[in-house]
């Protein structure tokens, strides 16, 4: 899978529980196919909430449903990851990209701003550097993310650039109403999050033909219509969607990772994207070229544990000499 030209710009978009299937809320988000989005599917390792956990997995390739691991990554490990960890943005770094982590919610939360830096990138930016408007709502809009990704993008015209955005204006809770089960309070605010994430789109790719823009839900949002869901592989079940004008390099992703994990959605955007294989890819290979929903939970567990140790918590600089 590799040969196909690396670009100039990715900007990976992580929307909060944007979640649609081909019965309920895919007209939400047409604007983004208007735009000339290609959607599919990928397997997220959470189901409403633990956020973490999902972006994890698709930075470092490796399955955060796998028993190396416990609870909320970011959390539970926070002061435990090395100066250097095997991921994507630590790879990129090496390949001369600029790497930036943004979210606009406050940087404490989940630690990101203590976690992401370490997991390779160069910055995290959270609300607390960003411009936020005047709102009633506890939740920011997310045109407040895309508003100062937008700057930082202007900022690196002729650089390398690799950007990783989390919105949260669609976060749970949903109020119900009538009984409805939440629904309209999320796909309101799910209505309003398209709408900021299409403007952001458009005017990126107005400016930039060379960047690819990936937008993923990290887990569906936790509404009654979910409620007692017991395969994994179901109800981790989300919606991707991949702007790209190289058009073999965007098929090719979509035809190895559709209905696949995220770890193997990583795989695949570090080979066609950056020629690039991480030693969790390498490790992943099979699982994701044979993978099996039903066997979903047996074969993200499949990775050795020593693997997670050597890609997170080995610090080779500090190794004793031989």
């Amino acid at each position: 899978m590799t040969g196909i030209k690396t670009p100039q710009k990715f900007i990976m978009i992580l929307c909060e529980a944007c979640w649609f299937d081909d019965r309920h809320f895919r007209q939400v988000f047409e604007p983004l196919f208007g735009l000339g989005g290609s959607p599919f599917r990928a397997i997220s390792p959470v189901y409403g909430g633990g956020t973490p956990n999902a972006s994890f997995e698709i930075m470092t390739g490796l399955p955060a449903r796998n028993p190396a691991l416990y609870g909320v990554i970011y959390q539970e490990y926070k002061d435990f990851f090395a100066r250097r960890v095997s991921s994507l943005p630590t790879h990129l770094t090496d390949m001369g990209y600029v790497t930036l982590s943004m979210h606009n919610y406050n940087s404490t939360m989940w630690s990101r701003a203590h976690v992401e830096p370490r997991l390779g990138f160069n910055d995290f930016i959270g609300i607390e550097r960003m411009k936020k408007p005047d709102s009633s709502y506890w939740l920011p809009r997310d045109f407040v993310l895309f508003d100062a990704a937008y700057d930082e993008f202007l900022k690196h015209p002729d650089d390398r650039l690799f950007l990783h955005l989390a919105t949260v204006h669609t976060h749970g809770p949903y109020p119900e109403k009538n009984g409805d089960g939440g629904i309209q309070d999320y796909q309101n605010r799910l209505s309003l999050s398209i709408e900021d994430l299409a403007h952001f789109v458009e005017a990126i790719r107005s400016r930039a033909g060379d960047t690819v823009i990936l937008i993923y839900a990290d887990h569906k949002p936790a509404l009654r219509m979910f409620a007692g869901m017991t395969d994994p592989a179901k109800s981790g079940d989300v919606p991707i969607i991949i702007f790209d004008n190289n058009e073999k390099r965007k098929e090719a992703l979509v035809k190895h990772s559709d209905g696949k994990p995220f770890y193997c959605l990583s795989r695949n955007i570090g080979a066609l994207y950056f020629d690039m294989q991480l030693a969790a890819h390498y490790y992943a290979a099979d699982s994701c070229t044979h993978f099996s929903g039903k066997q979903y939970l047996k074969l993200a567990a499949s990775l050795p544990e020593s693997l997670y140790t050597a890609s997170l918590h080995y610090d080779a600089e500090q190794a004793p000499s031989q």
